[in-house]
């Protein structure tokens, strides 16, 4: 008899990992901040995001800001970020 794999659930909210070029980038959740990039980078790290579409930011002084919604229901999603350079003066 084989055993049949689910996919990866979590009871409730979803979580977000976040691998980040640069690595300190901050992390912003509707527009609050939570921590930076390398808070967020996997186990046992993840951000939690609750059970609706959220807005996911991702900023740091000199590079371009990477915005995003998630609706990560009961799920883990996994997301790689690289920042480009914003090319002008701050």
């Amino acid at each position: 008899m084989s055993e049949k794999r689910l996919p990866y659930r979590l009871s409730g909210s979803g979580e977000l990992v976040l691998h980040c070029t640069p690595t300190d980038a901050e992390v912003a959740l509707d527009g609050v901040t939570q921590g930076l990039c390398s808070d967020f980078s996997g186990e046992p790290h993840a951000l939690k995001v609750g059970e609706k579409a959220r807005r996911v930011e991702v900023k740091k002084s000199g590079f371009v800001t990477w915005e995003s919604w998630l609706a990560a229901d009961q799920t883990r999603v996994v997301m790689s970020v690289t920042l480009l350079p914003s090319g002008g003066s701050p």
